[in-house]
């Protein structure tokens, strides 16, 4: 059975500060990752409910497109109506 050594009563134990760097790195380190993620966050997100949001298709007022569509309608397709069949005599 293992068991730890028993010290002498007055000895004095010498505190060991190996270590403190590494972990003090570590921590800013995260807290710089934490605080550049928020801060990249509050730059660039949009709620999904945001008008921003609505941007595709892309309107191009070059193309005469009228906003948030392609060619007239929001798949691109012309809106031209379709040719009527010969009545079948």
């Amino acid at each position: 059975m293992a068991s730890s050594p028993v010290l002498p009563p007055n000895r004095h134990v010498p505190f060991k500060k190996g270590g403190w760097g590494a972990a003090l790195l570590t921590v800013l380190g995260a807290v710089a990752t934490f605080l550049t993620a928020f801060y990249i966050h509050t730059k660039t997100y949009r709620h999904p409910t945001d008008l921003m949001m609505r941007t595709y298709p892309h309107a191009d007022a070059s193309h005469g497109a009228s906003a948030g569509t392609h060619g007239g309608t929001p798949t691109g397709h012309s809106t031209a109506p379709a040719a009527t069949p010969a009545p079948a005599h």
